[in-house]
């Protein structure tokens, strides 16, 4: 909003805004914090949590303008409403027009169109960055040449890699493939000869051709599963969240997919397995793929907080013939581990794919009688406190916050191993690569996975073996079920 020219007026009057406690700012998550008030030269903008509070501010507008003998230029000024619709009357009374879909707010365009938002902002951030961070503001903060390029890949890079979220790929949780992206950014940036750019570029693209090799030659998903797959790889997870229907932005990147599903089929199949018990359901790719490979008496008994994904999981389950062996509870999975214990119900199979700080605790707390599968969701993405758009520093810095569940699943291995594991089986847990942190050297070795990793080789009870399967499969037995008899 274009406002007072008039530069003694424009303090009083972001003091009287900020004051003013009938005006509430837009709360910033995990804040206490509000976003109310921004002023810069003669450009100021106001952000509230209701439209009802407009008015309230135009009164303070009124006042500081009568003060200071300038006015509001209402003609360049403009008013966005997220979240609720202000109508033609409203708009009329305020003399302001409406923002259809994006505008630009002190550097940062915000609107109604994340998708553009985050573009827009990408490329002129980076564009600014190639010039002007590197070559000028770099030199004066004593950064050599290469420090500056660094620091420019690395923001390319993220930009890569927020533009690659949501894809099911194993590329960007690798961090050979992140490195070598990092270098030829900085490779590019100091004008390195095209060929080893190229050169560069080949090393990525096999990487990424031996990912396509091994899809490829892993056998088709059925008809329901591959439906399943790409439904969830298409759904609106984005609109889903900003509609409240789920409680935090999820990406399907969380699913299993076809190559690690079929792993899962492999062993549970390979096991023998009747009665398998899932922790963390998603939209049931892993539930169905196992399943698929279970005798008609089968069992999968999958536990889902999210009422949301229930009922979606529910009708991929019901377009398929194998949908009948897999049993959904709802509600928190202690409650559920709970009921199933209290009815003297034994699994096969399990697999841990939960929070990774508690890993060891997990572990210790099982009795090593069988494989679970757990599969609950680590990641809430953090999304801008205006619902507009990622912004470009927030993006950078703060890509996701992760909720510390270590209690929880404490409890729920406690039941697992004790109550409700048959004898016999097999302990998997997920991300044991963990996106490489166990093996980076700057990495602290105290780390949920790293620890975890560490302590599982000092046990003298149990075999174990890690596959680089996606992001690392870590099998686990005791040496009582696998040593052979002479």
């Amino acid at each position: 909003m274009s406002a007072i020219l008039y530069v003694l007026a424009a303090e009083p009057l972001g003091q009287a805004l900020l004051k003013n406690n009938n005006i509430h700012g837009i709360k910033i998550p995990f804040s206490v914090k509000e976003s109310k008030y921004f002023a810069h030269a003669d450009d100021t903008a106001l952000t509230v949590a209701d439209k009802n509070l407009v008015t309230e501010a135009f009164k303070i507008f009124d006042l500081y303008s009568q003060a200071s003998g300038e006015k509001i230029n209402r003609e360049k000024s403009e008013i966005l409403c997220l979240g609720s619709k202000i109508s033609e009357k409203e708009l009329e009374q305020f003399g302001i027009k409406p923002c259809e879909n994006v505008t630009k707010l002190l550097g940062i365009y915000i609107g109604k169109d994340k998708q553009l938002c985050e573009s827009l902002n990408w490329d002129e951030k980076i564009k600014k960055i190639k010039n002007n961070f590197i070559f000028n503001f770099g030199s004066k903060k004593e950064l050599t040449l290469p420090g500056r390029a660094t620091v420019f890949s690395t923001l390319t890079n993220n930009k890569l890699s927020t533009e690659e979220k949501g894809k099911m790929s194993k590329r960007s949780r690798d961090p050979a493939i992140n490195k070598l992206r990092e270098v030829k950014a900085e490779a590019e940036s100091l004008g390195v000869p095209e060929s080893i750019i190229n050169g560069m570029q080949a090393v990525d693209d096999l990487a990424k051709a031996r990912e396509d090799y091994c899809d490829n030659k892993t056998s088709t998903p059925s008809e329901s599963m591959a439906a399943l797959i790409k439904d969830t790889l298409e759904h609106p997870w984005q609109n889903v969240y900003e509609e409240g229907k789920t409680t935090w932005n999820i990406s399907p990147r969380m699913m299993s997919g076809n190559l690690e599903g079929y792993v899962l089929k492999f062993l549970v199949s390979a096991s023998k397995s009747k009665n398998v018990l899932e922790v963390g359901m998603f939209t049931g790719c892993s539930a169905l793929g196992m399943a698929e490979v279970m005798p008609d008496d089968g069992k999968v008994v999958t536990c889902e907080l999210d009422p949301y994904l229930v009922d979606l999981a529910r009708k991929f389950m019901d377009r398929s013939p194998h949908g009948k062996k897999v049993e959904i509870l709802t509600g928190p999975a202690i409650e559920s581990l709970n009921g199933l214990a209290k009815k003297n119900e034994k699994f096969d199979f399990i697999f841990i794919d939960a929070d990774k700080a508690g890993y060891c605790d997990y572990f210790n707390n099982g009795h090593m009688y069988a494989s679970v599968f757990i599969n609950v969701y680590q990641f809430k993405y953090f999304t801008s406190y205006l619902h507009l758009c990622t912004i470009t520093l927030v993006t950078i810095l703060l890509p996701y916050h992760s909720s510390n569940n270590s209690r929880t699943f404490d409890y729920i291995l406690r039941y697992a191993s004790q109550e409700l594991l048959a004898p016999g089986g097999t302990i998997a847990m997920d991300n044991a690569l963990f996106g490489g942190k166990p093996y980076m050297e700057d990495r602290p070795p105290n780390e949920g996975v790293t620890k975890f990793n560490n302590m599982i080789v000092t046990r003298k009870d149990i075999y174990y073996v890690l596959m680089p399967v996606r992001d690392g499969i870590m099998l686990i037995r005791r040496k009582e079920d696998m040593n052979g008899t002479v």
